[in-house]
C-alpha cells in the first residue's frame, strides 16, 4: 500500500509541474523541451505574452507539487 502511495504521489507532482508548464508556454510558442529541436531546424514563431492570472495559477500548482513531494 506504501509503494502505491508513493507512486500516486510522483505522478501527481509530475502532472502538477507538467500543467503549470503548459500554463505558461505563451500561445504560439513552442515548448521550452522542443525549443532546442526547433533551433536545429530553423522552425521559428510568433510569441505573445502571457496574463499575469495564468502564471499565478502556474506558480499555486508548482506549490501543489512542492507540498506533495514534501509530504
Amino acid at each position: 500500500m506504501l509503494v502505491a502511495l508513493q507512486i500516486v504521489r510522483i505522478i501527481a507532482v509530475i502532472a502538477l509541474v507538467c500543467v503549470a508548464g503548459a500554463m505558461v508556454t505563451p500561445k504560439g510558442r513552442i515548448p521550452l523541451a522542443f525549443r532546442g529541436v526547433a533551433k536545429l531546424f530553423k522552425i521559428s514563431a510568433e510569441e505573445q505574452k502571457v496574463p499575469g492570472w495564468k502564471k499565478l495559477v502556474a506558480f499555486l500548482l508548482v506549490l501543489g507539487a512542492i507540498i506533495i513531494a514534501a509530504i
